[in-house]
């Protein structure tokens, strides 16, 4: 939920709070002109009946009104029963002597006391019903003002700075990263795919940069030997590899050094590995530390890696990268593009190399 729905859901409830209090005031007042209307009926049977008893009219009898339908205070509905019982007593004996009761007389004395006190009463339970209402509402509100706070620095904040530290970083043109957060469990998740999808992609693109550069570089080599330097000292130096090395795979299955960038090490070492790697024509991983001295000069080989430089299905050269580092996925994926285009190169040159021959043993006969 965003920040712009939780503050629509505090005006609804605040919209409701005032429908409810308008409707509060509207009800409050309604009772108040109900309450007044009936007490001055009542008052006026009064006059009536008091009229009655002076002149003997009947017409005063017709005026006196019944009680109304809605529910009445006690004592009001009590001088209305009074009143309808002494309208029809009098009804029943014109000519008899007319005299009010004199509870009747007191119970109409007390009608201005009873109508306060009950104005007094129905008013302080309006009153704490407004009091309990806004205390509700404001009770709420401070709720969801605080979940606000709490959802816009647990969640949204972290995901505002995200989504502007990638732009910012989209715009400067440097590679997209997003350092992890201790945010809740939510947001680290997220900030986490993310961190792992920037990351990926940023290693992609380095490695995509590495084969544009080697691409670029060997279109002005032209030889196979300055091929070969050129590929194990570019591999050396852009994979943190102290040991490069080519092999040759013989036509009786037999591996020869063809040529070395760094440390090289004992063939009784990665025979097998290479071996392994020519006649399957696929690649090879070793990830166990090795130590390779040379010229009082220690190396650590964090992994070892073999790459087959074959031409169609035959494999004609083994490539072995010793990494002082374990490779990413990235970067292994950039070593056997570049071997790939190792081996098209070397075919290439090779073949011209040989066409050369031909033509100049030709023309020597000739």
């Amino acid at each position: 939920m965003s920040s712009k729905a939780l503050l629509s859901w505090i005006a609804l409830f605040a919209l409701m709070a005032a429908l409810g209090s308008a409707t509060l005031i509207y009800y409050s007042t309604t009772t108040h002109s109900t309450l007044a209307t009936d007490v001055n009926t009542a008052y006026h049977n009064h006059l009536s009946l008091e009229m009655y008893s002076k002149d003997k009219n009947a017409q005063w009898l017709d005026d006196i009104k019944s009680a109304p339908s809605h529910s009445l205070p006690l004592p009001l509905q009590q001088i209305y029963e009074t009143q309808a019982r002494l309208k029809s007593r009098f009804l029943a004996n014109m000519v008899e002597q007319v005299d009010l009761p004199q509870s009747y007389q007191n119970a109409i004395s007390q009608l201005p006391l009873i109508a306060n006190a009950e104005l007094e009463t129905r008013t302080n339970q309006q009153l704490k019903i407004l009091l309990i209402t806004g205390l509700a509402f404001a009770v709420l509100t401070l709720f969801l003002g605080f979940y606000v706070w709490f959802m816009r620095t647990k969640h949204f904040s972290p995901l505002y700075r995200i989504v502007n530290t990638l732009r910012a970083q989209a715009l400067n043109g440097s590679p997209l990263s997003v350092a992890p957060t201790n945010s809740d469990a939510d947001v680290k998740r997220l900030t986490q795919a993310i961190h792992a999808a920037t990351t990926s992609q940023s290693q992609k693109l380095a490695s995509a940069a590495i084969i544009e550069s080697y691409n670029r570089e060997l279109k002005s080599i032209t030889g196979s030997e300055p091929i070969v330097r050129h590929a194990l000292e570019f591999i050396a130096n852009e994979f943190n590899a102290p040991s490069v090395c080519l092999y040759a795979n013989l036509e009786d299955d037999t591996l020869s050094l063809v040529k070395s960038h760094g440390v090289t090490p004992s063939h009784s070492i990665i025979a097998s590995t290479i071996a392994l790697c020519a006649t399957n024509n696929e690649p090879q991983v070793q990830q166990e530390p090795l130590w390779l001295k040379e010229e009082e000069v220690e190396v650590k080989l964090q992994s070892r890696y073999c790459f087959p430089l074959a031409i169609g299905n035959h494999v004609v050269y083994v490539l072995l990268v010793g990494s002082a580092q374990a490779l990413i996925d990235s970067q292994f994926e950039a070593l056997e593009y570049l071997c790939k285009d190792l081996s098209l190169a070397l075919a290439i040159n090779e073949n011209i190399e040989k066409q050369q021959k031909t033509e100049s043993a030709f023309k020597r006969t000739t």
